[in-house]
């Protein structure tokens, strides 16, 4: 079976939370979740920066959530050197994940779990 397009999901309680790198310097801010399924995100949308119109789109593994922050396993360079984007995109195209993979260092979808982690307090 193919894998679904990741399109915006309709709620997610992380929306504006700050989004970090992984030495907890601030990235921006998390603008849209793209899921494959209904509750199974793959994507997250984040703006560079506070007041910014530049965003990246980032892979929803292996992250760390905790009082209004999102911490990504990557280093803030190497985050803000995926491609940009000026808007939020409808759906995450097949072409933009197989870039945003190689990018990533995720090459094959297999290689990586896509399953967005809440933390438990």
């Amino acid at each position: 079976m193919p894998r679904a397009t990741p399109r915006p999901a309709e709620r997610s309680g992380w929306i504006d939370w700050r989004v970090d790198d992984c030495g907890g310097q601030r990235i921006g801010a998390l603008a849209a979740v793209y899921e494959d399924h209904p509750g199974v995100a793959a994507w997250f949308l984040v703006r560079l920066g506070r007041y910014s119109t530049r965003y990246v789109l980032a892979p929803a593994a292996d992250v760390l959530s905790w009082q209004g922050r999102i911490s990504l396993p990557w280093a803030r360079e190497h985050i803000e050197r995926a491609p940009v984007l000026f808007s939020a995109p409808p759906a995450v195209t097949p072409g933009m994940e197989n870039e945003l993979r190689r990018h990533y260092g995720l090459v094959e979808i297999a290689d990586v779990d896509m399953t967005a982690r809440r933390s438990v307090v």
